[in-house]
């Protein structure tokens, strides 16, 4: 990382000089203004430590790392859109669709019989239940009728 950020630094010292904000590169003595990035004297390169400067460059190379993490995201994603678009365009998905569409209503259909059966059923069972409720009554009414008959009449020896 010192070698990285070694070269940065000395990119930002050019920098300085070919905009002119170092004033010791007006005079023309390059004496001065030479950057020694193996030198642990240097105090101060524009007014900023050699410590700071590091950490301005820390920071940046950590943004330039997100955005072009963020960059390597965006193309994967529009590389899968490419995709689903020539599938399209090729009308392989369209038919692969279409087929599933298919399907989808042919078992929505087969559900929907299933369903009328199965109602069908249900109310042919409820009406024999009913039939059987009411048959059962009635021999109890019967059954009853036949047992106070019975009872009410004397024994006779």
């Amino acid at each position: 990382m010192k070698h990285i950020a070694t070269s940065d630094l000395k990119i930002l010292k050019r920098d300085e000089d070919i905009t002119g904000n170092n004033s010791n590169s007006d005079n023309g003595n390059d004496n001065d203004s030479d950057f020694d990035p193996t030198s642990n004297n240097i105090a101060d390169i524009n007014g900023k430590s050699r410590e700071r400067l590091q950490g301005e460059l820390l920071q940046t190379v950590a943004k330039l790392t997100e955005k072009e993490n963020k960059l390597k995201l965006q193309s994967m994603e529009l590389d899968l859109a490419q995709e689903e678009l020539d599938l399209f365009r090729d009308g392989i998905q369209t038919n692969q669709f279409k087929t599933e569409i298919t399907s989808l209503q042919q078992e929505n259909k087969d559900l929907g019989h299933a369903l009328s059966k199965e109602k069908t059923n249900r109310t042919t069972k409820l009406k024999e239940k009913d039939e059987t409720i009411t048959f059962l009554m009635n021999e109890l009414v019967r059954f009853k009728q036949e047992q106070s008959i019975s009872s009410s009449r004397p024994l006779v020896r």
